[in-house]
């Protein structure tokens, strides 16, 4: 498949596997998925390997806010810089900052330039949904007709620990089957290799840090999120070819869904307990 050739970031790191590459990281600063209408929000975006905390340069992606009522707006970007402890430099991230005007449902979403993974040989697009819950209001279950995206059939706020995550992957409006779904938590910690999840044998276990599903013959799939902080849900989907200049490379487009996971409730010791009178 041919297609236009734009400006693309070019990284220049090397790659093991698909499973320990870089993903687009959207974290929010305040509130966790939650919102308060009338009182602003903020959230970091930049590249990483989540587990790990190995952090990439981001070329500012497109920014857009899907509000309750279907109205669609663009989300300004500000510069920033994030620490990268592998390397020991700074690499190029940014925020974005959203006031509620309304109660309701609301999705930010992120959309990359294809992008160039020298390690692979590969070039990545991604697109990447960010639920934001503003009391009250009930209108997360809806597809934004994104070329690919994960749409949440599990409410996407408000999730404890030990909940199990169910949705639907979409490829331009449609079912897509038998894909396969990764799930990543987020530390907010960089993790050298001689801390990271060991078999029996001493070497690095990948399959301790990216769980893995794959949707079913109607795209649905489900996954389990055991503790707090943030989680992605993320699949990578081969979309023919991408040419840059006289080479030619599989172009692979990337649907992900970042999650917040609050610890389990426990009521209080010392409420009182519903009981009846006694006999």
């Amino acid at each position: 498949m041919k297609r236009l050739i734009p400006l693309l970031w070019l990284f220049s790191f090397t790659i093991a596997s698909p499973g320990q590459a870089f993903f687009l990281t959207v974290i929010q600063e305040n509130g966790q998925g939650f919102g308060k209408r009338g009182e602003e929000l903020s959230w970091l975006i930049f590249r990483s390997e989540p587990f790990a905390g190995v952090i990439y340069d981001l070329k500012a992606p497109k920014a857009r806010v899907f509000s309750p009522n279907g109205d669609v707006k663009p989300l300004p970007l500000r510069r920033t810089k994030v620490f990268d402890h592998l390397r020991g430099q700074k690499r190029y991230a940014w925020r974005t900052f959203f006031l509620p005007d309304r109660t309701g449902d609301y999705f930010l979403v992120f959309e990359t330039e294809p992008t160039l993974v020298p390690g692979l040989g590969e070039v990545w697009q991604e697109w990447v949904k960010v639920p934001l819950h503003v009391t009250p209001g009930q209108n997360w279950r809806k597809d934004l007709g994104l070329k690919v995206e994960i749409v949440p059939l599990t409410q996407p706020y408000g999730l404890e620990a030990g909940a199990v995550f169910c949705g639907r992957l979409l490829l331009e409006g449609k079912p897509l089957p038998h894909t396969l779904i990764q799930i990543v938590t987020y530390h907010g910690r960089y993790l050298s290799p001689d801390t990271l999840p060991k078999n029996t044998w001493g070497q690095r276990e990948n399959a301790r840090m990216y769980h893995q599903v794959v949707t079913d013959e109607l795209g649905y799939f489900t996954a389990s999120l055991n503790k707090r902080g943030w989680w992605l849900v993320s699949a990578r989907i081969p979309y023919g070819n991408y040419k840059i200049g006289g080479l030619t490379f599989p172009l692979f487009l990337r649907a992900s869904l970042w999650l917040y996971v609050f610890p389990p409730y426990n009521p209080p010791e010392n409420a009182p307990r519903v009981q009846a009178d006694p006999k």
